[in-house]
């Protein structure tokens, strides 16, 4: 598209490397609605990752998952408790997830049309689910657990990207984060960009991820 040509432009000049995925798709009725286009089915997305490759994407951006309470660990708020009315009227795009058979082939889409998919990942299963399918990235990856640091560890195809800042962020709203005992989901709290060390990162880093 214009608008991707000139970034590109601007970056060339400023010694830059860009790379964008122009859009990112989300499943119709679940999260992401604000951030791009929605597919209804496996054939929808098909077209939506033509027009990603067709405006001149570097990669796809799936939404897998919704975003993290930090109120209540390991869960996904619904749509009313986050903003209501966003995500339209019927509550629960927030809390839903793709299916893992759904991400297979999302994935096998994308690959097969010479394309990486960068994926919104949060939650233990839906983790689990990317790595098996060799997603590319996994963006986030909240409420990660020692299941999915292993299978990153064990030299899969997928790379994980933490986004710190998103997660300190939550400190400066208040919100307020209970201790992760032996056991738990393992969740990244924002007091790591505070320099405490924390059980995921600490894990992560012990396995070489």
């Amino acid at each position: 598209s214009t608008k991707i040509s000139k970034m590109r432009e601007i970056a060339a000049e400023n010694a830059i490397q860009f790379t964008t995925g122009g859009i990112a798709l989300h499943k119709t009725g679940l999260y992401g609605d604000f951030l791009g286009n929605s597919f209804e089915n496996l054939k929808d997305f098909y077209k939506k990752v033509q027009f990603v490759k067709k405006i001149g994407a570097d990669f796809v951006k799936v939404m897998y998952s919704g975003i993290a309470s930090f109120k209540n660990l390991g869960h996904f708020p619904k749509l009313e408790q986050i903003d209501e009315g966003q995500n339209g009227p019927d509550d629960g795009g927030w809390s839903k997830i793709v299916d893992g058979e759904e991400i297979l082939e999302i994935v096998k889409i994308c690959h097969g049309e010479g394309m990486q998919v960068m994926a919104h990942c949060n939650g233990a299963d839906t983790i689990k689910y990317a790595i098996d399918a060799e997603t590319d990235s996994i963006e986030h990856g909240i409420f990660m657990d020692t299941v999915g640091l292993n299978m990153l560890a064990s030299g899969c195809n997928t790379v994980w990207i933490p986004t710190i800042a998103a997660i300190a962020n939550t400190d400066l709203q208040n919100y307020h984060i209970r201790t992760v005992k032996k056991g738990d989901i393992i969740a990244m709290p924002g007091t790591l960009a505070a320099g405490k060390t924390t059980i995921t990162k600490g894990i992560a880093l012990s396995l070489g991820i």
